[in-house]
This record gives structure tokens, C-alpha cells and sequence, in this order.
């Protein structure tokens, strides 16, 4: 007997590849959109690691001379971040990430804003006042939270994770 009917590759009166066709286009679609979203956090992540360096090459305040010598005391950066910024109050202070970088003083006025002194860690003299927001900032809040409100960023970014 001859087979009047559609080959087993053939397509069948069920209609699954019509469905098939549609999840693929879907799927299709997701994927470019979820992969392009998340080698942009990979990208941002990435960056945000070498943040500092990124800082330290922009911003020549960062920048100081290794030295043999003993170390400024902490009290001393202290009052040398008070000094530079007499109308603010010091929020934190940071050791150097490295020989070649600055110490940096976190200060904070009373509205909430805040600037970082660059302090020598050798004489605790100031090398320069810069805004808070920089690379580092710039990358890290990107890639934590794309610079949308934390309580809507986070959530995108995490579902990546």
C-alpha cells in the first residue's frame, strides 16, 4: 500500500511545532535580553574591582611618593582631615590601598554631603580635597544596584546571581 499521508518529519495536523516555533521565539528573545543585562553587571563588576586604580589615575591627589620613613599616626591624618575641612566632620578614615596612594578621610557636612581629603600617610599633609562620587563609586553602584534605588536595583541584579 502506498502512504497518502505525511512523512514521519513531516509536519502533523497536532500543531506542537507551531507552539514550539512560538516558546522558541520567546526563549529567543529572553535570552538576548537577560545575557545582554547581564554582561553589562559582569562588565560594571569587573571595572568596580580595579575602581581604585581607576581613581588613582584621574585624580592626582591620590597620588604620593613611597617613603622609607615611619608612618603618620592616625591622630595626626586626623587632624590634618579636621584642618583641610574645618566645617566638616570626619566620617571615616582610611588606610592607603598601596604605597603610591594617598590616605583618604571621609568627611561629612551637616546637609549629608561629602568630600575626601587626600592625606600623605608619611606627614599627614593634605594633597587635595575631591566630590564623593568617582569611579569607584560610579562602578560599584552600577554594578550593586544600575544607580536606581537600592530597594529596586538590587532585586534586577541579585536575580542574576
Amino acid at each position: 500500500m502506498a502512504n497518502h499521508g505525511k512523512s514521519r518529519g513531516g509536519k502533523s495536523g497536532s500543531g506542537k511545532s507551531g507552539g514550539r516555533s512560538l516558546w522558541w521565539v520567546v526563549h529567543q528573545w529572553a535570552g538576548l535580553k537577560v545575557s545582554l543585562f547581564l554582561t553589562f553587571i559582569l562588565a560594571t563588576g569587573t571595572l568596580a574591582t580595579l575602581s581604585h586604580e581607576i581613581d588613582w589615575l584621574l585624580d592626582p591627589a591620590m597620588r604620593v611618593s613611597p617613603q622609607d620613613s615611619a608612618k603618620a599616626s592616625w591622630g595626626s591624618l586626623y587632624e590634618a582631615a579636621q584642618q583641610a575641612e574645618p566645617t566638616r566632620k570626619l566620617e571615616r578614615l582610611n588606610a592607603p590601598y598601596a604605597s603610591w596612594f594617598a590616605a583618604e578621610a571621609i568627611m561629612v557636612d551637616a546637609d549629608g554631603d561629602r568630600v575626601r581629603v587626600h592625606l600623605d600617610p608619611w606627614t599627614a599633609e593634605p594633597s587635595g580635597t575631591s566630590g564623593w562620587f568617582n569611579a569607584q563609586r560610579l562602578f560599584r553602584e552600577l554594578h550593586r544596584h544600575l544607580m536606581l534605588p537600592v530597594k529596586i536595583g538590587l532585586p534586577f541584579v541579585a536575580l542574576l546571581s
